[in-house]
């Protein structure tokens, strides 16, 4: 996919999900919001080919127990629903990451923004439950994988 075609997509995107028209600027990012209160920026990686979903967990407070349980949610992507949990560059916010496959389809993508819009809210819901201070929960290691 070239940044042509990721446009494109993204103006499918739009006429599909009634959202306005997403337009990437210079750098390759476009924004949208869902439900007034989820901003959601889409990137285009051009090494990569493809479009990155992302949304910042800047509401939530982020103690060493809330980034314990998103690093446990990266663990083979199953507490994420395939999405990675990550720092911004500065180290100051926590941000969920989720690429679009380089073959999907505006029908594909608006399912993928859902199933993303899903996991913001159930994580922003599971890291405000969880009490700043508390110590990190340790989770063994066949439980996270089979469990």
């Amino acid at each position: 996919m070239d940044r042509t075609q990721a446009q494109a997509l993204l103006s499918e995107f739009g006429t599909l999900t009634g959202l306005p028209d997403v337009e990437l600027d210079e750098a390759g990012i476009g924004t949208f919001v869902v439900d007034d209160n989820i901003l959601v920026s889409v990137g285009f990686d051009d090494l990569a080919g493809r479009l990155v979903l992302m949304a910042t967990l800047d509401q939530c407070e982020t103690g060493p127990a809330q980034m314990t349980a998103m690093l446990q949610a990266n663990f083979l992507w199953r507490g994420a629903g395939g999405a990675s949990f990550a720092l911004t560059p500065n180290g100051d916010t926590a941000v969920l990451l989720f690429p679009v496959p380089v073959d999907a389809n505006a029908i594909a993508l608006s399912v993928i923004v859902q199933s993303f819009i899903d996991v913001i809210e159930t994580w922003q819901k599971r890291l405000a439950a969880i009490d700043v201070g508390s110590e990190p929960a340790v989770v063994p290691l066949a439980s996270a994988v089979w469990g």
